[in-house]
């Protein structure tokens, strides 16, 4: 017996954007359960604390990967998505961005290894977590190696291979991860923080190897200055917005312990962390499609069409998981951490709703970075950025622990707003005039 689909739904199934959202979502689903592993781990064993202390360093190792990679990942999977098919080109690309990858790393690891008491205590408060920082900067070099390389198998647009090869790292991570949060704790969890992406580096060479997707060599004769300077665009659009947010959060943790407690600081931490869970299904997909696709994209009317379907998958998905996740809250939060936290409920309406203006502003964000759009994209970032920061400061003391949400939700409409604006013309006329 034949299944009938309406023409329409099959139509809309066959979407390359629903079949790499599902393919992606189905590897970031994995990825999500292993971060909920250490969640709940952190969340049973220390309760709020336990956040603070990972959302700590995770900040911290975010900031320092920014560097170590040049912050040219976007760069390389545009730049390989857009001259994919001419070979030479392709392969100055990736020498050009091994290059830059290898000497940032080394330069990273030693000022890790040089420092790392000092910055132990700025995110710890105790010089005792400096064999943390010391593994990282052991790491660092094979973590950023395993971020670039799966950069360019996404501008190659072999998703499946891209897909394949986050489902089994992510399995290793979780294997890992389950041994060493239930042998050690907290320090288990810190210390898969900074050295999982290092252990599937190694995966990610052998299946690069045995595909034979392209040559893994840094070839110095191919790294091209040219392209050092067009990636160079993409390092200033990346690093600026996640410098921002990563600093900035590691302030504000002080600022709410400092302001009114560090329980207080854990359910911001942890509501943070569950939206950020979905949120991090949604964005893979968007990324990992969009950005690829935007890039090749010339024609006005075309990029505007792709844009709207985007919107037409995206916007009624975050939608509905926004509504689920409020509806289910207290469920979600004995599930995922503990009801130590069920306080937290409090925080979730404006935490959604944010979220919600979040990924609409994140598709055309993605469109800013595609087009190599780097001073509005950098502008748009630090205002906004620095916007987040006085909401939350202020909000906190006037509003309390609420008043981070009402923050989060206020900033990520006026960025939504922003960006319609700026991209009006593309929207309402598919006329596209930049890049």
């Amino acid at each position: 017996m034949t299944l009938f689909i309406h023409p329409r739904i099959k139509s809309y199934l066959k979407k390359d954007i629903v079949k790499v959202s599902f393919l992606s979502g189905l590897a970031t689903f994995i990825k999500v359960l292993a971060q909920f592993l250490v969640s709940k781990a952190v969340a049973l064993v220390i309760g709020p604390t336990g956040l603070v202390y990972l959302g700590q360093l995770n900040s911290f190792t975010s900031l320092w990967l920014l560097f170590s990679t040049g912050s040219i990942k976007s760069g390389v999977t545009k730049y390989i998505s857009e001259f994919k098919s001419e070979v030479r080109t392709s392969n100055s690309i990736i020498s050009t961005s091994l290059l830059i990858t290898i000497v940032c790393s080394m330069i990273s690891a030693v000022l890790l290894y040089v420092r790392a008491e000092e910055y132990s205590n700025l995110i710890f408060s105790s010089r005792g977590y400096a064999y943390i920082i010391n593994i990282f900067a052991m790491t660092i070099l094979f973590y950023s190696i395993n971020i670039i390389l799966l950069a360019i198998i996404n501008g190659y647009k072999k998703y499946k291979l891209y897909v394949k090869i986050n489902i089994i790292n992510s399995l290793l991570g979780l294997v890992l991860t389950i041994w060493l949060v239930l042998r050690y704790g907290l320090r288990g969890a810190l210390v898969e923080a900074v050295t999982l992406q290092a252990i599937t580096c190694f995966v990610t060479v052998y299946f690069i190897y045995s595909k034979r997707l392209f040559p893994l060599k840094l070839n110095l004769k191919l790294a091209s200055s040219q392209f050092i300077r067009k990636l160079s665009a993409y390092s200033f659009m990346a690093a600026v917005p996640a410098f921002i947010n990563h600093y900035f959060r590691i302030i504000l943790r002080n600022h709410i312990t400092d302001t009114l407690s560090v329980t207080d600081t854990g359910y911001w931490e942890g509501v943070s962390r569950i939206s950020g869970l979905y949120f991090l299904i949604l964005s893979t997909a968007t990324a990992t499609y969009i950005l690829p696709r935007m890039s090749e994209i010339r024609d006005g009317r075309l990029l505007r069409k792709e844009l709207f379907n985007s919107f037409k998958f995206i916007v009624p998905l975050t939608l509905l998981v926004s509504s689920a996740i409020y509806i289910f809250r207290d469920v979600l939060i004995l599930l995922t951490l503990s009801n130590e936290f069920i306080q937290m409920r409090e925080l979730f309406l404006f935490q959604m709703i944010g979220d919600t203006f979040k990924i609409c502003g994140y598709i055309l964000s993605s469109l800013m970075v595609a087009k190599a759009m780097a001073r509005s994209f950098i502008v748009v970032e630090i205002a906004f950025g620095l916007f987040y920061f006085v909401l939350v400061y202020y909000g906190v003391i006037f509003f309390g622990i609420q008043g981070t949400v009402y923050a989060y939700a206020i900033m990520y409409l006026c960025n939504f707003v922003t960006l319609l604006i700026i991209f009006r013309k593309l929207i309402f006329s598919g006329v596209y005039n930049h890049g």
